[in-house]
């Protein structure tokens, strides 16, 4: 099996939301230095090979292999059986909630929405899935505010405190406005807050934020474009 030969992160299996870079760099430095991992994860839908648990290591593979000057180097897998997208998706969050990075709160809100809304588990079904107590993941679950549409999408952190004070401004967030705030350029922080404003979706409860805002408005009338 070659390294190109793979599919990576398909997101109709793969339940992580980012790639964590810092988590590549510690892969591929001690990938330098000979460590062994464990085989890649792997399923054929679709006559391709789709990485279910791995992409963190495949990353780091791909950039020891540019250093090497490889081209396409062989990689060793394990292959699973699944009988479609759904089942993968069951088996690619198995698989990643055992080892490797710990999934973060945001993802096991959009695992616990999946599951159960698009996929019919229970929530004692997902226990050995998520390997969380079901009472956990039912208060997961019934935190998550609906669209206008009357269907469950998972909150990030920057907009947990409004969930409860504005349902409707909520219902703006939009997976495409939610990925915005992964951080990046200055240019891109900016307009992150300009969106808050314009959108009314700052959290006008939290003191701590209030008074940020006071600050952050008083170098804005001081600062000299």
């Amino acid at each position: 099996m070659g390294l190109d030969d793979l599919v990576l992160e398909d997101k109709r299996v793969y339940p992580r939301t980012a790639t964590h870079w810092q988590t590549v760099l510690s892969y591929y430095q001690a990938m330098r230095k000979g460590s062994i991992f464990p085989n890649l994860v792997l399923t054929r839908l679709d006559d391709q090979w789709i990485v279910l648990d791995g992409a963190h290591r495949v990353k780091a593979m791909k950039l020891l292999a540019k250093e090497k000057g490889e081209q396409n180097p062989s990689v060793r897998v394990e292959v699973v059986t699944c009988g479609n997208y759904d089942d993968a998706y069951v088996e690619a969050v198995k698989r990643n909630v055992k080892h490797g990075l710990a999934f973060g709160y945001f993802e096991k809100k959009q695992m616990a929405i999946r599951l159960h809304d698009k996929q019919g588990m229970t929530f004692n079904d997902m226990e050995s899935v998520l390997e969380m107590p079901a009472a956990k993941i039912a208060e997961i679950y019934e935190k998550q505010p609906l669209t206008a549409d009357g269907e469950k999408f998972a909150v990030k952190r920057p907009f947990t405190g409004i969930v409860e004070r504005d349902p409707e401004a909520v219902r703006r967030l939009t997976p495409e406005v939610q990925r915005q705030f992964l951080g990046a350029s200055q240019e891109k922080l900016v307009d992150q807050v300009i969106m808050l404003i314009v959108e009314n979706l700052l959290d006008r409860t939290s003191k701590s934020l209030v008074q940020k805002m006071r600050k952050l408005k008083g170098l804005l009338e001081n600062l000299d474009f």
